[in-house]
């Protein structure tokens, strides 16, 4: 069994998903933005961004801060910057310096959005913990920039890996009993100019200030959906041929709180279905059945039979007492309680309540 992690998985922590985020960023924009600037150029950069959501919403068909993002990344190649120019004459009045502003004026945005984790509430993730194999790694594919799931491990001194310390070495997954493969990438993995990627589970950082020892200037590797180029790094490659190979021999992959949005991702399930015959989908989300509709309507009835969806919030199906969890892990130990006899009750009879 594998677990598949989307923004939906955050939200009982109080963490907001892009939607959210998106809403809360254009309302103000500028909120996070230096005084001066605030002073001198608060209307040109306001009536900037709200070129480039035009731009967004005619070129992608919707607005949100990972296309923002994505847009601003794209711009700053010329070819692509003349394509849009053609038809958003707006666009040749930003210059370079602003966006690349907005784009650092997003980014912090969503790492302090991401970084706001109610500790306290962390407690619906018990039964995670009641999933955790006996003699095998109990493996977690989150497409989430958060430390949501590394927070919790590390609270309840739950042995985990995400593959750094400090440095990327897929070396550290060995011997640990919880892998967390953050597909999209991390709030806290940074990229020197050469090339090193490396961990700082550190909040409230400020990026344009910090340096590496070495006086080379980092970047946040956080993998927005819509940049091909980005998904050709090392990191990723790695992490999404794990991603692959697990798909290819499990038999189970619980996904929670995700939206099927990545095509990349979504293809892969999809691809996988058809080559493992074994495999089942449990989706648990508010919009599961849907999304199944919409995703995999193309797939015929064997395939489709195969993905078994629960339209339930995370903290709906996770509303499982501590103790209710302590109990299945001693029942497990004993050898009272097999593996999916675990999924069942703690999906498909909470699903229901």
């Amino acid at each position: 069994m594998i677990l598949l992690f989307g923004a939906g998985i955050s939200k009982p922590a109080k963490i907001p998903d892009m939607p959210e985020m998106t809403k809360g960023f254009l309302e103000n924009p500028l909120r996070l933005a230096e005084l001066d600037l605030k002073d001198q150029g608060y209307e040109e950069l306001n009536n900037d961004i709200k070129a480039l959501d035009e731009v967004s919403r005619n070129y992608y068909g919707k607005t949100d801060l990972e296309f923002l993002v994505s847009l601003l990344l794209q711009l700053e190649y010329d070819n692509f910057r003349d394509l849009i120019e053609r038809k958003h004459t707006r666009i040749q009045t930003i210059t370079q310096e602003n966006l690349k502003y907005i784009r650092i004026l997003i980014n912090d945005y969503i790492r302090k959005e991401c970084e706001k984790i109610d500790i306290m509430s962390m407690e619906y993730f018990w039964p995670l913990t009641a999933l955790l194999p006996i003699d095998k790694q109990l493996l977690i594919f989150s497409l989430n920039y958060d430390g949501l799931v590394e927070a919790f491990c590390e609270s309840n001194s739950i042995i985990f890996s995400d593959g750094f310390s400090p440095y990327w070495d897929p070396e550290h997954f060995s011997g640990k009993r919880v892998n967390i493969f953050k597909l999209h990438g991390s709030l806290y993995w940074f990229k020197t100019e050469s090339g090193k990627i490396f961990k700082v589970p550190v909040k409230g950082l400020n990026l344009s200030k910090l340096k590496h020892l070495t006086d080379e200037s980092l970047s946040e590797v956080m993998i927005y959906p819509v940049l091909q180029k980005n998904k050709q790094s090392q990191v990723y490659l790695w992490l999404h041929n794990k991603f692959l190979d697990e798909l290819k021999t499990t038999d189970t992959c619980v996904v929670i709180g995700y939206s099927f949005r990545d095509e990349d991702v979504r293809n892969s399930i999809i691809d996988s279905l058809k080559i493992n015959g074994k495999l089942w989908l449990i989706v648990i989300s508010p919009n599961a059945n849907s999304n199944k509709k919409e995703h995999f309507k193309e797939q015929d009835l064997e395939i489709r039979s195969r993905v078994f969806c629960i339209d339930k919030t995370v903290w709906r199906t996770c509303q499982f007492k501590k103790s209710r969890v302590t109990d299945l892990c001693a029942r497990r130990q004993r050898g009272n309680v097999i593996l999916n006899e675990l999924i069942y009750e703690m999906t498909f009879r909470l699903s229901v309540i």
